[in-house]
């Protein structure tokens, strides 16, 4: 009898302690990206700083910290070792990922970017671990066709010895990059008596940007006095992309209601400047 229990006491150990093991160890559930976007002026070099985002869950029990490394693939149209962004008509643009801002040593093959979340003493639940990377245009190109140049890169993330989990990052290259005002706005008249209704006032800008590029449009100021009287700025909602052809945007001028003013006599004019400015 004391024989046979010298050799089941270490089998019901190993089932006591391994599953408690086991169960002791970070998960990390999502690895993303926001994206790259590079507004590209054709026959320049670019370089863009962009990042990924790793979120892992500790438990009670579990290790302080997480390390992990992340690797990235050549996207869906490589051109041998280069990455290249296509455009619907065919032609493509090359672009990389790179490690670090000098665009010098490429993110592929066996190339990895690591780092480490740790959670403050006693600490537990996720946390999200944003890391960055840069994506280059390193050689001069031309843009053959007007648009937006797409890919899509995988990432996969290697944790924990060997959990790995996916994803991706979507990649956009518009060129080339051109905003132009196709009809600049005219002028706001407004005609306003001392404690009256409100009046507003409205003209029009056309801006015709690269189709499938992002763009603002903002005034140099929100609002401004005129002989005493507050006016206020504001700008019709603007479309988030271009789309190759003019697009009209709506500029308002509006005094509130119940304002004095500040006329030396029965009436008087006075006039402002404002500069609208569109961002790409």
């Amino acid at each position: 009898m004391k024989t046979v229990w010298l050799r089941i006491l270490p089998a019901l150990l190993a089932l006591l302690v391994l599953p408690g093991a086991a169960r002791a160890a970070i998960t990390c559930t999502s690895l993303a990206s926001p994206g790259v976007s590079i507004n590209y002026q054709p026959n320049t070099l670019a370089t863009l700083q962009a990042v990924f985002a790793v979120t892992c869950t500790r438990n009670t029990g579990d290790p302080t910290s997480v390390s992990y490394s992340v690797k990235a693939d050549n996207g869906g149209n490589p051109s041998g070792v280069n990455n290249k962004a296509t455009h619907a008509s065919g032609s493509t643009i090359r672009y990389d990922f790179f490690t670090a801002s000098t665009c010098g040593t490429q993110w592929k093959g066996g190339m990895t970017v690591s780092d480490t979340i740790t959670w403050p003493a006693g600490a537990t639940g996720p946390i999200t671990k944003q890391t960055s990377f840069w994506a280059c245009i390193v050689s001069a190109q031309a843009a053959p066709s007007s648009g937006v140049y797409a890919d899509s890169v995988g990432l996969t993330l290697t944790y924990g010895g060997n959990q790995t989990l996916p994803g991706t990052v979507a990649v956009n290259i518009y060129a080339p990059a051109l905003c132009t005002v196709t009809s600049p706005p005219g002028n706001i008249s407004l005609s306003y008596a001392a404690f009256g209704a409100q009046v507003a006032g409205s003209t029009t800008i056309g801006v015709n940007c690269t189709s499938g590029m992002p763009y603002t449009l903002g005034t140099d100021v929100p609002e401004g006095v005129l002989n005493g009287l507050r006016y206020v700025l504001s700008l019709s909602a603007t479309a988030p992309n271009g789309i190759g052809a003019p697009q009209t945007h709506t500029v308002t001028a509006t005094i509130p209601a119940g304002q004095a003013g500040t006329c030396p006599s029965g009436s008087c004019n006075a006039t402002r400047t404002h500069t609208l400015t569109i961002t790409y």
